[in-house]
């Protein structure tokens, strides 16, 4: 019975470490340290940093709700490259944030299909990921996903 004890609990306490793992605990890395690193990176620095008017322009959101909102796209109108790496308040602000990026990218694919086939690959190919209430969005080559990827699995 003891034996049976033991077990149960030893079952319960590694899931419930696996529910605090997977649930994305806050990143260590501040939200200015990690937008520091993003826009060093080689397919981000070609991009031109964003204010609010244009967060809300094209993104339909008012970035200063934010704990921290980075947001830099491409200057070239034919180029759909753009990048966002938000710090939010709690999970409904994670989830209102990747509604407007996923329309964001479907008026996106409106704009490009049929002219830019290369532009409207990119954006099929996005990436939104989450960590914690930080949230990363990108849109560029292969290349530059996999860097941003690989920076928000390393903060």
């Amino acid at each position: 019975m003891l034996k049976a004890a033991k077990y149960i609990l030893t079952v319960l306490v590694i899931g419930f470490m696996v529910l605090i793992y997977l649930s994305g605990v806050t990143p260590q890395t501040s939200i200015k340290d990690f937008s520091a690193q993003v826009a060093e990176l080689e397919g981000t620095k070609a991009l031109s940093a964003q204010n609010e008017q244009d967060a809300f322009h094209y993104l339909g959101i008012t970035s200063t709700e934010y704990p921290g909102f980075y947001y830099w796209r491409s200057s070239d109108g034919m180029d759909a490259s753009e990048v966002v790496v938000a710090q939010c308040k709690d999970q409904n602000q994670v989830i209102a944030l990747k509604k407007a990026i996923e329309k964001r990218v479907k008026n996106q694919l409106d704009a490009f299909a049929g002219y830019a086939p290369e532009q409207e690959d990119h954006l099929k190919k996005h990436l939104i990921k989450t960590r914690g209430d930080y949230l990363l969005y990108a849109v560029g080559t292969d290349d530059q996903i996999k860097a941003l990827e690989a920076t928000l699995n390393g903060i």
